[in-house]
């Protein structure tokens, strides 16, 4: 293929993807709120209801503006955890068994869909290695 060939089909692919993926990345606003503010929030528009609000501030932002951060480590955090909540009550387990009825109908399908897959596996790998014999073409004399 010459080069300006693939060239033209590299732009023409470029400008597809770019066409595709262009408007719905233009409607996302990745602008950041300011930093400094530990307090900001996007503002609720009238259409909106409170579930709908979100809370744009980085995670490190959302914890340096929450005054009840534990600084405990994890560690201590789960003792703490384990030792105020109460061991969770044992469930009686229930088994039910069921009377084998004879012949599996589903493992058998089971077995037979893979015999049937080797089968055409190894028929499509003869197919595609087995020399194809052809006469020799004749040979023109002039």
């Amino acid at each position: 293929m010459p080069s300006h060939r693939r060239t033209a089909h590299s732009a023409i692919a470029l400008a597809l993807a770019l066409a595709v993926c262009g408007p719905a990345q233009a409607a996302q606003d990745r602008r950041s709120i300011d930093p400094h503010d530990n307090t900001a929030t996007v503002a609720p528009s009238p259409e909106t209801t409170s579930s709908d609000v979100q809370d744009l501030r980085s995670p490190d932002a959302r914890d340096a503006a929450n005054p009840t951060q534990d600084l405990r480590s994890p560690d201590a955090r789960d003792v703490a955890r384990r030792t105020a909540e109460p061991p969770p009550a044992a469930r009686p387990v229930r088994i039910v068994t069921v009377a084998p009825d004879g012949f599996d109908w589903g493992d058998a399908a089971i077995g037979a869909a893979g015999t049937l897959g080797v089968v055409l596996l190894t028929a499509g790998a003869g197919t595609a290695l087995a020399r194809r014999r052809t006469e020799d073409p004749p040979i023109a004399t002039t």
